[in-house]
């Protein structure tokens, strides 16, 4: 179901950008900066791509090209996930891969479902890459 909601946030970014674009090619929309918003344009693209289950495409910024073990220290983390992964003891991104999905449901202290993506979010840009 989590991926079902994924791709429902995809569907609709998607069709705003669409639609904002549309809204521009067709002059209903006049723009201040064009080259600002095809930036932006191009980001929202890149996006919607990132959060569709289905292409799981990275977005370039900050992704690793290769492999690399971090540690969790130096993880952006949501509060949530921070403290399911400090009650797990983990120090970097490749003891965090050996975690099952029941030992990270054990120690959320919380929703799981918004931890796990978050984990699982880090396994594709630092350990699957």
């Amino acid at each position: 179901m989590q991926n079902v909601d994924r791709w429902h946030q995809t569907q609709r970014i998607r069709a705003y950008v669409t639609a904002y674009k549309n809204a521009v090619d067709s002059g209903q929309l006049r723009l201040a900066n064009e080259q600002q918003f095809e930036k932006w344009f191009d980001w929202a693209s890149r996006l919607a791509n990132s959060i569709d289950p289905i292409l799981a495409t990275p977005l370039p910024e900050g992704t690793p090209t290769t492999r690399q073990n971090t540690s969790v220290t130096d993880l952006n983390l949501t509060a949530a996930a921070r403290v399911a992964i400090n009650k797990l003891a983990v120090a970097d991104t490749d003891a965090l891969w050996q975690q099952k999905q029941s030992h990270i449901r054990e120690a959320c202290a919380g929703k799981f479902g918004p931890v796990w993506n978050e984990i699982t979010r880090f396994w594709k840009r630092f350990i699957m890459t």
